[in-house]
């Protein structure tokens, strides 16, 4: 069974402290490039609400933004490649990010970036391929998040 979840919140306060001294210049510079373009924040799972967080940032700072599943994506194919896209996810390797991920580096013209909580992960990995991705990946101390990715997202908000 996963971690008591009586631990993983012990450790928020830790995480909140990590995140807030991580330099996050170059992901503010992706949000507040081209603040014009819509953007569409991709995650699932529990990244899926650090998307709606992060849509509803740039809702008020920028333009207009949607969040949205890898599996709700293909139905975007026409937005994709005019639109910013932001992908959410702490491994960088389940499967539907990833096809999502490519998805999007095939098609997108606009700009693109993926967020992580690991270094050398697939998705940041396969954006080496492109000069239009950038990746922002961070050495997240926790290696293993419980079920509710509890410290994960308080890392992925604190960030943003």
């Amino acid at each position: 069974m996963g971690k008591p979840f009586g631990s993983e919140l012990a450790k928020i306060k830790d995480t909140v402290i990590w995140a807030s001294k991580c330099d996050v210049s170059e992901l503010r510079f992706f949000f507040l490039s081209q603040p014009h373009l819509p953007l569409i924040t991709i995650g699932s799972g529990g990244s899926f609400s650090a998307c709606h967080y992060a849509s509803m940032l740039y809702k008020l700072n920028c333009s207009i933004s949607m969040p949205t599943t890898p599996f709700m994506l293909w139905n975007y194919s026409g937005l994709i490649e005019q639109n910013k896209l932001f992908y959410i996810s702490a491994s960088g390797k389940n499967n539907d990010i990833v096809m999502a991920f490519k998805k999007g580096a095939e098609q997108n013209q606009a700009g693109m970036a993926n967020l992580s909580m690991r270094i050398n992960n697939p998705l940041s990995k396969y954006a080496e391929k492109y000069s239009h991705i950038t990746s922002y990946n961070y050495d997240f101390p926790e290696k293993k998040d419980g079920f509710l990715a509890t410290n994960s997202l308080v890392a992925f908000f604190t960030l943003l």
